[in-house]
């Protein structure tokens, strides 16, 4: 987790939600709706052991202490602004132990009935290794949670950055922090989109937008890379979120090798649902992973205060206009197809030199399944 530990250090911030962000029962019923879909209850919690790697601001830490009545908590993190989150929203809780340590040399011979990642797995180095490290601190009939970045889902805010690229070239806008808050005010209709309560847009500017490191991060560990995992391990899926597969497989021919392999095939069938969270296909389309790799190859090349390349900047439209001419094949006037002739049509008045707009018709409503959600029972 490098590069991100060295960005967050920089701006001397953890930009994920915080417990002040959102009235306290609606983290709550947002963290018991996130447990509830992967399988978990509050009770499952209770009196039980539970290990967090990378635990942000603390706001999981806090409903599991609790709502869940969890027995205790070790919360390992090295990034200094969540350390002092952390001792600060779980002051009060003497089961809440903070280990200021990075994840990649923390070692213990403690077994846990619950281990967790969130929001952290995509960024490490190694995530392989982080999170064959979760497996092996979880018990015997224990349980790890983890989320993790989706190819297709962050497409959506890819081309949120490309965007931006645009903008703040056009407005000269170089400075951090006034970069910061013009994106802001953006972006603040998009977030709203999603949800009241979701972080606020300036919290998700900052960790997403402006982290070019993220921006730019081929996303090398995804579902694909976890269930081949476990076939070795001998771990079952619990739950999913969101929840792509049905299982048919009558009870007593089931066995775990099976269980993993079938939902494999309905990832790869699906997964093409993962660009829109209000958008379906019934088809499983190659063509978009193709030009989906093409497009983050080619979004190398672009980088805030250097002056975008026109050449770079028409080959990477033509790869947006061949996804969204895919995707409009099978669908007409879907919202993916009309969002990208609208980032197309925006480069092409960037192109032209022409002012481009700051408000987006239909692009703003356009946002991917980023983040997978899964637990995973330990046999």
């Amino acid at each position: 987790m490098i590069p991100y530990i060295k960005y967050y250090r920089r701006i001397k911030s953890i930009p994920t939600l915080n417990i002040n962000d959102i009235r306290l029962n609606d983290l709550y019923q947002q963290r018991f709706n996130f447990y509830f879909k992967l399988g978990i209850t509050e009770n499952d919690f209770k009196n039980k052991n539970v290990l967090e790697f990378g635990p942000g601001t603390g706001y999981n830490a806090h409903y599991l202490i609790k709502k869940c009545k969890v027995k205790n908590i070790k919360l390992v993190d090295h990034n200094p602004s969540s350390v002092k989150a952390l001792r600060k929203h779980l002051r009060k809780f003497n089961n809440a132990i903070i280990l200021n340590e990075d994840v990649n040399n923390f070692k213990t011979n403690q077994k846990f009935d619950f281990t967790i990642v969130e929001n952290a797995l995509s960024g490490f180095k190694n995530p392989k290794k982080i999170f064959n490290k979760l497996l092996k601190f979880t018990a015997s009939k224990g349980t790890l949670v983890c989320t993790f970045a989706d190819p297709m889902g962050v497409f959506s805010e890819k081309i949120r950055y490309l965007y931006s690229l645009m903008l703040l070239e056009q407005n000269k806008i170089k400075d951090f922090k006034k970069r910061h808050l013009f994106l802001t005010n953006i972006f603040k209709r998009d977030l709203n989109y999603l949800s009241r309560n979701t972080r606020p847009a300036s919290k998700w500017v900052l960790d997403n937008l402006m982290n070019e490191a993220w921006m730019k991060k081929k996303i090398d560990f995804n579902f694909l890379h976890i269930v081949n995992i476990l076939n070795l391990k001998k771990c079952l899926v619990k739950g999913i979120s969101p929840n792509f597969y049905y299982d048919y497989i009558w009870y007593k021919r089931m066995t775990y090798s099976k269980f993993n392999k079938n939902i494999i095939s309905q990832y790869k069938k699906n997964n093409i649902n993962f660009l829109d969270f209000e958008t379906r296909f019934n088809n499983k389309i190659l063509e978009v992973n193709t030009n989906l790799k093409k497009f983050n190859k080619h979004l190398q090349y672009f980088k805030y205060n250097k002056k975008i390349s026109n050449k770079k900047l028409k080959e990477i439209q033509l790869i947006i206009r061949k996804i969204g001419s895919t995707l409009n094949k099978v669908s007409p006037n879907n919202k993916i197809s009309l969002s990208l002739k609208e980032i197309s049509e925006i480069i092409d008045d960037f192109l032209h030199e022409k002012k481009i707009k700051h408000k987006t018709k239909i692009m703003y409503k356009f946002w991917g399944i980023g983040t997978q959600a899964l637990s995973l029972y330990k046999m």
